[in-house]
């Protein structure tokens, strides 16, 4: 079996994406499986079968389908550049 680990950043400022869902869209037969990226942007998928597998970013907007090969008893690293939406960045406060 392997893994597969990763972290998503944002493609502006490069700072870790918190809360982006990733998914694997396709691959050897496997449940399905997703992972949310924590406060550092990191993500891991553990107990997978070798092959070649499709990881897909949800976050404001979504990543192009991501290639991962997972040979057995490795762990490859991947990172995902996503584009985020600068007025879900500004102080969306209302004044009363």
């Amino acid at each position: 079996m392997g893994s597969i680990t990763g972290i998503i950043r944002n493609s502006s400022n490069h700072a870790p994406l918190e809360e982006v869902n990733v998914l694997i869209v396709s691959g050897p037969p496997h449940t399905d499986m997703a992972a949310v990226t924590g406060s550092d942007g990191r993500f891991s998928f553990n107990s997978l079968r070798p092959g070649n597998y499709l990881l897909k970013a949800y976050g404001q907007v979504e990543s192009d389908e991501i290639p991962v090969e997972v040979l057995a008893k490795q762990t490859p690293f991947v990172e995902i550049w996503l584009e985020t939406n600068p007025a879900s960045e500004k102080d969306t406060t209302l004044e009363n």
